[in-house]
């Protein structure tokens, strides 16, 4: 019982110890979505399959951290010449680049209820920092089977070209550099 007493009372001393908790994207109500210029349109798409975990600090935000991995070969723009060229190994390259990576490495306040997330962004096997504008996450909620929820954003604009994104196709034309991307995720206690 001696042993313990300096771990409760570090623990009590130190909630922050016991205040991360960890929090899974639900796909299901979550969606990262992109959009770049090209000279008749915007081409805009989204990413169907990915996951990422939160370790959420509640009191200190700024402790949190963050992963995403999303699967490449789930990009849809709603057009599937699009959507093949994007796959292929002149964009994407599905085949040796499976998945993108985001993990972040500071979290700082950026105003009221707002973050900025700095990370490692991976794609195509080059990885550059971003920094994503995010919101706070709302106040997690008991959900309608028992689990607890919240919800977050964030965006970031990236320059396609910085990771190798650099493809020459007819259907890349005139499409501009900035990738704008976001994310409207809701999460899951684990």
């Amino acid at each position: 019982m001696t042993r313990l007493l300096p771990v409760i009372a570090a623990i009590l001393l130190c909630p922050s110890l016991v205040s991360a908790a960890t929090w899974l994207i639900d796909v299901d109500r979550s969606r990262v979505r992109f959009k770049v210029s090209h000279p008749l349109s915007t081409v805009e798409g989204e990413f169907h399959k990915f996951s990422g975990v939160v370790e959420l600090h509640e009191k200190e935000i700024t402790r949190s951290k963050l992963s995403v991995i999303i699967d490449t070969a789930s990009v849809d723009t709603g057009t599937k010449a699009l959507d093949e060229e994007l796959c292929s190994d002149n964009f994407l390259n599905v085949r040796r680049y499976p998945a993108m990576t985001f993990v972040a490495k500071k979290i700082t306040h950026n105003g009221v209820n707002k973050l900025k997330v700095t990370g490692d962004l991976s794609i195509r096997g080059v990885t550059r920092e971003a920094v994503l504008d995010a919101k706070r996450p709302s106040v997690p909620t008991r959900g309608r089977y028992g689990k607890m929820r919240c919800s977050a954003s964030a965006a970031t604009r990236i320059s396609r070209k910085a990771f190798g994104l650099n493809w020459d196709s007819l259907l890349a034309t005139g499409l501009g550099d900035d990738i704008d991307i976001s994310l409207d995720i809701e999460l899951v206690g684990k």
